[in-house]
């Protein structure tokens, strides 16, 4: 009797636990958005890429180049990119708006449809070039459904009055 007792009590216990609800599609974890590190100016082609160390923008650009010394997790640029969560924004309401950045770092992302969380896009293209790019006139127009999905724009105006 004191038996049934216990095995009662046990599978009263195991019912109660929480149960794993699978449906058949494990959902991806992805990692943080790392800032760049105290040492992170030493990340380059003569040192070791780093999440930790170099900070997620510059250890993700590092996979452009099979040649740049990193670990290797990653087989593209863009693969680094969605395994991390989007970087925290400015809390404002607002966009910032960035003003010149760098062309070439710009035309090299755009050429190779690298596509950076948004603000380190617009660090890099500056918010003019980055909103021109929602236009019919981008040199990513055929990837209009692709940016639209990951900055959440459809078009230059409503990306302009988003600063």
């Amino acid at each position: 009797m004191k038996f049934a007792l216990i095995l009662a009590s046990t599978a009263a216990l195991v019912g109660a636990l929480p149960q794993s609800t699978s449906t058949g599609s494990a959902e991806r974890k992805l990692l943080p958005w790392l800032p760049a590190g105290t040492y992170s100016h030493e990340c380059g082609p003569s040192g070791w890429y780093s999440d930790a160390e170099c900070g997620t923008y510059k250890y993700c650009d590092s996979f452009r180049d099979p040649e740049i010394p990193n670990d290797k997790k990653y087989q593209t640029t863009q693969a680094c990119i969605d395994a991390h969560e989007a970087p925290s924004g400015s809390g404002t309401g607002k966009l910032p708006w960035a003003w010149e950045g760098s062309d070439r770092a710009c035309n090299s992302y755009i050429e190779r449809k690298v596509y950076f969380p948004r603000m380190f896009m617009e660090d890099v293209c500056g918010s003019q070039r980055f909103c021109d790019l929602f236009g019919p006139g981008s040199p990513l127009a055929s990837e209009l459904p692709e940016l639209k999905k990951r900055y959440g724009f459809s078009s230059v105006e409503e990306c302009r009055a988003a600063h």
